[in-house]
């Protein structure tokens, strides 16, 4: 499969087979996803693989938080439930379960605050390369993968249930298995580039 046919051919697939990757198949697959452009060399993604035995105190955490958030925009108890317990199952039922975090601690630093704001933006950026770089490999190695926003509104709690390094910010969740062999993921619509596209001139 050459690059162009894996850009177009990769989907957010969410339908697995049980059992999770091996230890070695999670390092290969990562050790391609730090290859992505950092600012300032600053090499600023980490990643968490979280064990299955961690999943339920982890959805539980980031759905406490969740539930505060939904609370405060007057949302229905019945209907936070819902979400909660859809989104727990996500987390359970992932065979292979990774939180992307960036490392602030390797960031450049400043005295002006605004410089710091954007030292962290650039950092999503990277970190958003390096997820493209596991959804596409995960794509060719014909594996089903997704990601996850939701650790993102709720860094500290995962820090804490996780208990890694402090400094490590939670931004992304990608969950990764094998899909199952009768899946047929759903032709994608062409994206009328015009509609999204300016020549300055």
């Amino acid at each position: 499969m050459n690059i162009e046919e894996c850009i177009k051919t990769r989907r957010s697939i969410r339908q697995f087979e049980s059992g999770s990757l091996s230890e070695q198949e999670i390092k290969d697959i990562l050790s391609l996803a730090v290859l992505a452009p950092a600012p300032h060399h600053t090499k600023p993604w980490r990643f968490v693989v979280v064990s299955e035995e961690k999943r339920s105190k982890f959805a539980d955490a980031m759905g406490a938080k969740w539930r505060l958030d939904l609370l405060k925009d007057d949302i229905e108890e019945d209907t936070i439930a819902k979400l909660l317990l859809k989104s727990k199952e996500k987390i359970i039922a992932a065979p292979t379960l990774i939180i992307g975090c960036i490392d602030k601690a390797s960031l450049r630093h400043y005295d002006d605050a605004s410089k710091d704001n954007y030292e962290m933006i650039m950092s999503h950026h990277s970190f958003g390369a390096a997820l493209q770089n596991i959804l596409l490999v995960a794509n060719q190695r014909n594996l089903a993968a997704y990601w996850i926003s939701s650790p993102l509104y709720a860094s500290q709690e995962s820090q804490e249930v996780l208990n890694y390094p402090i400094a490590w910010k939670a931004v992304a969740a990608i969950a990764l298995g094998r899909h199952k062999n009768n899946f047929e993921p759903p032709k994608r619509q062409q994206v009328p580039i015009n509609e999204y596209l300016h020549w300055a001139s």
